[in-house]
């Protein structure tokens, strides 16, 4: 891959890698919140929480937040996203990329 090709994957990917950790950090500091109050929550809290605990596989008790959902919920550096990236689809070269 030359120098093209890396710079087209990087300006692919860094967006999108942006963005998801953008929202997983928003849903984190949402369950931070959550979790550090003394009012109960919500039924739409509630709801929000299941959907969380679902996605991120994470069994979790009605209305609470655990501690290994907030573990999880959690940020991925930039850098190991795209080596990993890099590493996976030979910068964007493999037939699935």
């Amino acid at each position: 891959a030359g120098p093209k090709r890396k710079a087209a994957f990087l300006s692919r990917l860094v967006p999108l890698v942006q963005a998801e950790n953008a929202r997983i950090q928003r849903d984190r500091n949402w369950l931070v919140g959550v979790h550090t109050r003394i009012n109960p929550t919500t039924p739409e809290e509630r709801k929000r929480l299941v959907r969380l605990c679902d996605d991120y596989g994470v069994s979790c008790a009605p209305g609470k937040v655990s501690r290994e959902l907030l573990t999880r919920v959690n940020t991925v550096p930039l850098e190991m996203v795209v080596i990993q990236a890099v590493e996976e689809s030979g910068w964007g070269t493999s037939r699935l990329a």
